[in-house]
């Protein structure tokens, strides 16, 4: 499942947020303009009730993701390390 299709299956499927927590689209064109359009969302407020979701990274991320993600976090990690 890559990036265009989970963008598909977002603006496809519901009108609703999808909710994703800690994770950056800004690399992916298709999905940081939903984010930006607040079709992904970090939080949503459900009947005036704030609904928080937590959300993790493990060392079996990737194991989670496709090959296009996990490639993406990996660049990102090595980026960071070498502004460290």
């Amino acid at each position: 499942m890559g990036p265009d299709l989970l963008a598909r299956f977002i603006t496809e499927t519901t009108t609703a947020p999808f909710i994703s927590a800690n994770l950056d689209f800004s690399a992916e064109p298709t999905l940081a303009a939903l984010a930006e359009q607040g079709r992904i969302a970090p939080s949503v407020v459900v009947e005036r009730r704030p609904l928080l979701l937590a959300g993790a990274a493990t060392v079996l991320l990737g194991l989670l993701l496709t090959a296009s993600a996990y490639l993406l976090l990996l660049r990102r990690q090595r980026r960071q390390q070498l502004t460290i």
